[in-house]
């Protein structure tokens, strides 16, 4: 008898593993560089705040929110977070006037991704930028974002 296709198909078989292990490993290593020019963008877009007139910075902000308003993901949602974070840290005062809007959407969209830590703390830091850069801007927002910090450290001791 001949084994000619058993040995070919073996052969196909493996080759298609092989493939298969290939393409998930290019997977892993593509996302792993995806997320590592976010990382450089939303640092980029930091250090470029204090360059920008006042229009393209209110654009830029108006932009964000409206991305993080829509974000498809989770990872999107921490995209437009970490920007808004940077914006906030680097933009100092200027983000003022956008907390009315940034600051309850920031935490609206907490809740959204409550079982993601990494998440829930770059919203919290988002949050912590807009209080040290604007105080008086922020403090209507003090006791919502303080009972939210507060809901998650029970949370945190309830399920240990």
């Amino acid at each position: 008898m001949d084994n000619s296709f058993s040995h070919a198909s073996h052969g196909f078989v493996t080759l298609h593993a092989y493939a298969h292990v290939r393409n998930r490993s290019c997977a892993r290593l593509c996302a792993r560089l995806r997320a590592r020019l976010l990382r450089q963008a939303v640092s980029v877009i930091g250090r470029l705040v204090g360059t920008m007139d006042d229009a393209s910075f209110h654009e830029l902000v108006r932009v964000i929110g409206t991305a993080l308003e829509v974000a498809a993901d989770e990872a999107q949602a921490l995209t437009m977070v970490s920007t808004l974070h940077a914006i906030a840290r680097e933009g100092g005062p200027r983000i003022g006037p956008h907390l009315a809007t940034a600051v309850p959407l920031v935490l609206a969209s907490l809740h959204r991704y409550e079982e993601a830590d990494e998440y829930t703390e770059a919203c919290i830091k988002a949050l912590e930028a807009f209080a040290f850069a604007s105080p008086a801007e922020f403090a209507p927002f003090l006791d919502g974002v303080v009972e939210a910090c507060l809901g998650f450290l029970r949370q945190a001791f309830s399920s240990a």
